[in-house]
């Protein structure tokens, strides 16, 4: 990149050739391989580990407001080479892909991460299953008070119901077949902009059902269907653009 003629970068193009920076990125290393610490036998990414440290640093001393909405999903990073790692998603743009999941603001800025390394992957134990274990591990860094969404990947709704100790006040979308007490609206009754609400007894989580061109439904611990505005949505019958709630 720093080498194209429309990205060009001269700080580094001008000192170093292309070809160069390749040979010397091959024979790059951040560790002794001659001394192997005893990481190695847990974490396969030990090798590169001192550099993800870096990295992970300085995400942490982002500054993170209490009062800020913040999301957690899953990051896909393209890679071909040989790594032990690497999954095959055939429905993603780079099929072959590290997986990272990610804590990041509302602007896309990454405040937390962790690669996923299969069964020796650092996760709290607290036998809810892997997307609540990533949602309690990268909340350990959030402020009191600071409110979470997720999607329907790391949802356990015992997780949502029954709140584990530090676990956050969260938001994130759910099949309707994991809230099959709760009798919503079907689908092809509700219009555009149309929704349900349905609250626990004791207020500390509500079930949202809201139609766009289907029906999402929520989960949440902190926010319901208040306060209402307006969003731009494409309707196909109209063939324009029109506002629904």
């Amino acid at each position: 990149m720093y080498w194209q003629k429309s990205l060009r970068m001269p700080t580094i193009a001008d000192f170093m050739p292309r070809d160069r920076f390749f040979t010397l990125r091959t024979a790059l290393h951040v560790v002794d391989t001659n001394n192997i610490p005893r990481e190695s036998e847990t974490n396969r990414l030990w090798k590169v580990q001192p550099a993800i440290n870096v990295v992970r640093s300085a995400c942490l001393r982002l500054p993170c407001p209490s009062e800020n909405d913040y999301s957690t999903d899953e990051q896909m990073v393209p890679f071909t080479g040989r790594c032990t790692l690497s999954q095959y998603v055939p429905n993603k743009p780079h099929p072959l892909e590290i997986k990272n999941f990610v804590l990041a603001t509302t602007k896309g800025l990454v405040l937390d991460f962790e690669f996923y390394r299969g069964k020796s992957t650092p996760l709290p134990a607290v036998g809810l299953g892997l997307g609540p274990f990533v949602i309690l591990r990268l909340a350990q860094t959030l402020p009191q008070g600071a409110r979470l969404y997720f999607d329907t990947y790391f949802t356990a709704l015992f997780f949502i119901m029954v709140p584990v100790p530090s676990s956050p006040r969260s938001s994130n979308c759910c099949n309707n077949g994991r809230v099959k007490p709760v009798h919503l609206t079907e689908q092809k009754r509700l219009k555009g902009g149309g929704m349900d609400e349905f609250c626990r007894d004791d207020d500390k989580i509500v079930i949202v059902q809201w139609k766009d061109s289907k029906a999402v439904t929520l989960a949440s611990t902190c926010t319901g269907c208040e306060p209402v505005s307006n969003v731009e949505r494409w309707s196909k019958p109209e063939k324009k653009y029109i506002l629904v709630p």
